[in-house]
């Protein structure tokens, strides 16, 4: 957060074609009125990108459930994207009683299920009408899913692909890992909603 101003200033000067963000984690060390204070400032960046310039927004490892969600109620409606894994999309539909609290199963995984009700849940709560946001990434150590508003997106499906890709690479230290050094953790077929527990997918099939 201590670059942020030096960013906004050279905004203008190299116009992105996207921005990607990440740091408010890094204020939970603070006292809540200098967090508040931040916050305000991060909108005020955000504020200055040009409207047609996307806006993704990662967050990462946070405990404060409160800031948690200041930080959807107050700056999610200025991003057009955001990435997150389990435990901070838990967060966040906790802190705005979203459809599920916990969102991993007994052996710690995220639960495909419940994961897109939530991001579903995400989607309508703060995306649409006068918020920019319309997409979210979710990734986690077994899966990835890109959820968006329908008709504001396009390549999700090669945009997934190479997420998860890059998320392989890197955890086998391979570019080109074989088929020998990954295997498919996500059990075959999976629910996609806890609400139709019969909607099944089957990523092994084509």
């Amino acid at each position: 957060m201590a670059t942020l101003e030096a960013f906004t200033a050279a905004l203008s000067s190299f116009a992105p074609d996207i921005v990607v963000l990440s740091g408010l984690h890094m204020l939970e060390g603070e006292t809540e009125e200098f967090r508040e204070s931040r916050v305000q400032d991060f909108i005020g960046m955000l504020k200055t990108v040009p409207e047609t310039t996307p806006i993704h927004l990662e967050l990462a490892s946070m405990a404060i459930v409160p800031y948690v969600k200041h930080i959807a109620d107050q700056v999610f409606s200025f991003v057009d994207s955001i990435g997150l894994n389990e435990q901070e999309l838990e967060l966040v539909s906790q802190s705005a009683n979203g459809p599920h609290r916990k969102l991993t199963n007994i052996q710690g995984l995220a639960d495909t299920a419940k994961v897109c009700d939530t991001l579903f849940w995400l989607l309508k709560t703060y995306g649409g009408k006068s918020s920019k946001l319309t997409r979210v990434h979710f990734h986690s150590l077994t899966f990835h899913v890109i959820a968006h508003l329908e008709g504001s997106w396009r390549h999700s499906e090669r945009a997934v692909v190479a997420g998860s890709w890059a998320c392989t690479t890197r955890a086998c230290q391979n570019d080109t890992p074989s088929l020998d050094e990954v295997s498919l953790q996500l059990q075959q077929p999976f629910s996609i909603s806890t609400k139709s527990p019969d909607l099944l997918l089957d990523v092994t099939t084509k």
